[in-house]
């Protein structure tokens, strides 16, 4: 949108203002004004973006480290013998099964967290997308305003996919506990262990997805729901213009 101002001599934004703009002062000022603005602006969420998708990647490789560590239950038993070791498996496993609670407890203050910046995130970017669909099909034969909007729709389905790919990676890795667990040497351990085990691998069942207020889960069927949904939209909106 810069360049876009210094190429057509126009502004950035379309705004009025309580003086006169067509001075090289009243220009220079209006259009310095909204540059920094929208830098500011743009700043702003690409920081809160990256801190909240680094905190949902730290919880996934959490629970990928979990995974690791149930997969080498049992190993001592081999190693050592059942009789010194014994305690130190039922320790271990108990140690994991608080583990695995910790990580859903904070996986859930994660959500509670972030649920405000996601929704309007969300919301946001379906409304830039609708409206930005809706100025490409008016500006027929304009190719500068149709790659204008054309790039807004691209970074809010982009905005989109990244939140859906890290809340996806969270699920499967939470996921990948079940497996972790199946490949343990659990034939070593005794009735009481499988059972500790069997209890963590159906709590592990179920992935832990990160659900916006029930509306916006983030996993790649969201994304795809917003890539269908939106185009229906479009495709209202042309045969509404024709």
């Amino acid at each position: 949108m810069i360049f876009y101002g210094l190429l057509f001599n126009e502004f950035i934004i379309r705004a009025k203002y309580p003086f006169n703009t067509d001075t090289i002062i009243g220009y220079a000022v209006v259009f310095i004004s909204q540059t920094v603005l929208i830098s500011h602006g743009l700043l702003s969420v690409i920081v809160v973006e990256l801190f909240c998708c680094q905190v949902i990647s730290q919880l996934s490789l959490h629970f990928q480290l979990l995974n690791m560590d149930f997969a080498t239950i049992g190993t001592e038993l081999l190693v050592h013998g059942p009789q010194s070791q014994k305690k130190m498996v039922v320790s271990r496993i108990r140690q994991l099964l608080l583990r695995h609670q910790y990580l859903l407890e904070l996986g859930n203050q994660v959500k509670e967290l972030l649920k405000p910046n996601i929704i309007g995130q969300f919301v946001a970017s379906i409304i830039m997308i609708c409206t930005s669909a809706f100025e490409v099909l008016v500006a027929k034969g304009n190719v500068m305003l149709i790659i204008r909007f054309g790039a807004f729709v691209l970074a809010a389905f982009f905005q989109i996919f990244m939140w859906s790919l890290f809340g996806e990676l969270v699920a499967q890795k939470s996921l990948g506990i079940c497996d972790g667990i199946a490949s343990c040497i659990w034939i070593v351990l005794d009735s009481r262990q499988k059972k500790d085990l069997s209890f963590i691998m159906m709590r592990s069942q179920k992935p832990f997805i990160i659900n916006v207020y029930r509306m916006f889960p983030l996993t790649f069927d969201t994304f795809l729901a917003i890539l269908s949904r939106s185009y229906s939209i479009f495709t209202i909106l042309r045969e509404t213009i024709e």
